[in-house]
C-alpha cells in the first residue's frame, strides 16, 4: 500500500513505508547478522569491563561526592566555636603589610559620603566595608607609588571596578577624585 499526503502529489513521491525509499543512504535495511558464540562471549565480556571500569567507579565517586558535600554543611554551633578576627588583629596585619589601620567609625562615614559625592554608584548599597578595604588597599599602591599619579589614577578606577561596572564615569578625573577622598580620608600620612 502506498502512502501519500492527502494533497495531490505526483505517484512518484509517494511511497510504501514498508520499503525503504530508494537513493536515501539510510533507507538500506539489512537484517542483523545472528552472532556466533565466541562473539555473544566477547560481546558479555565487554559489557562486564564497561560495568567494571565505568559505571561503578562514577557511582562511587557520585555518592563520595554527595557524602562530602552533605556533611560539609556548616551547624550554627559550628559558626559560633569560630574565632573572628579582632580588629586589633586586622590592624596589626595591615600595619605589616604596610597599609594603614582602619578608620574609626567617623572617619568611614566621611570616606563613604565623599565616596558619594562623585558618584553614588561607586559605593555598592550596604557594601560600605568592601569600600573601605578596596581604598585601604589603594593605599599600598600610593605608598608604593607616590610619584606615579597616572598609574594610581589607572589602579584606583580598575580596584573600585569603575572600569567594568561604571564605564560612564570611567575617566582619569573620576579616578583622581576617587584617589584623593582616599588619600585624604584613610592614608593622609602617605
Amino acid at each position: 500500500m502506498l502512502h501519500c499526503p492527502a494533497r495531490t502529489i505526483p505517484s512518484r513521491h509517494c511511497h510504501n513505508p514498508s520499503t525503504p525509499q530508494s537513493g536515501h543512504p539510510s533507507a538500506r535495511q539489512t537484517a542483523p547478522m545472528p552472532m556466533t558464540p565466541q562473539q555473544a562471549t566477547r560481546r558479555r565480556s565487554l559489557n562486564k569491563k564497561i560495568i567494571m571500569f565505568f559505571v561503578v567507579p562514577v557511582f562511587t565517586l557520585l555518592a563520595i561526592v554527595i557524602a562530602i558535600v552533605a556533611t560539609s554543611g556548616n551547624s550554627p554551633e559550628e559558626d559560633t566555636e569560630k574565632p573572628s578576627t579582632s580588629q586589633a588583629d586586622r590592624d596589626k596585619a595591615r600595619e605589616a603589610a604596610g597599609l594603614p589601620p582602619g578608620p574609626d567609625e567617623a572617619t568611614a562615614t566621611a570616606y563613604i559620603q565623599a565616596l558619594n559625592a562623585i558618584d553614588p554608584r561607586i559605593v555598592k548599597p550596604g557594601k560600605d566595608d568592601r569600600a573601605v578595604s578596596r581604598g585601604l588597599t589603594q593605599c599600598g599602591s600610593i605608598k608604593a607609588s607616590p610619584d606615579d599619579r597616572d598609574k594610581l589614577v589607572q589602579s584606583t578606577l580598575g580596584r573600585f571596578t569603575i572600569d567594568t561596572r561604571l564605564p560612564d564615569i570611567n575617566t582619569p578625573d573620576t579616578g583622581a577624585k576617587i584617589l584623593d577622598v582616599v588619600h585624604k580620608y584613610l592614608c593622609p600620612d602617605f
